[in-house]
């Protein structure tokens, strides 16, 4: 994603992508400290898009193991505070992904945040969730990614299914 203009995040980052998050989307989103655990856990899953070497928009998303894909499944996942149990560890594969937040602070993060967004969804292999917090990113979920109502889901989850495999049934 770098040659687009998305970074990683590193653990001096996760305050002011926080702060940008919670004011482009909703304060009451993951705490910092939730953020941080599941960003150490997992070794990553924030990247960054800077304007001026300011944080300018943000791609967050949770690795799951097998422990937090069947809690998506089953509604049960709490994206605000998600349980360690579920996330992966850096050293294992995850058997899912939750698209936790993205957000743009102008017009051209926010199209680098969508094209960092479709790199990601090209590259990652597994099932891919995620919930829209606002109207903006239903849209950009559904429009422009591909997003689809996770069947059975009373959440609003929404999922894209892996390339090369089918739907399945919940």
């Amino acid at each position: 994603m770098a040659r687009i203009g998305v970074d990683e995040a590193g653990a001096g980052d996760l305050a002011q992508a926080r702060a940008l998050a919670a004011a482009l989307i909703d304060p009451a989103i993951a705490t910092e400290e939730a953020i941080r655990a599941i960003h150490e856990r997992s070794g990553c899953g924030i990247y960054l898009v800077r304007e001026g070497g300011a944080v300018a928009g943000i791609i967050a998303m949770v690795l799951l193991n097998r422990t937090g894909l069947a809690a998506v499944e089953q509604d049960s996942f709490n994206p605000l505070t998600p349980a360690l149990e579920h996330v992966a560890q850096a050293y294992e594969e995850p058997a899912a992904v939750y698209g936790w937040g993205v957000a743009g602070a102008t017009r051209e993060a926010a199209t680098v945040v969508v094209q960092g967004s479709r790199v990601a969804l090209e590259t990652i292999r597994q099932p891919y969730f995620a919930r829209a917090a606002t109207e903006a990113g239903h849209r950009m979920l559904t429009a422009k990614l591909g997003f689809i109502p996770y069947p059975g889901s009373t959440s609003g989850l929404l999922w894209r299914v892996p390339h090369g495999q089918t739907r399945r049934a919940a």
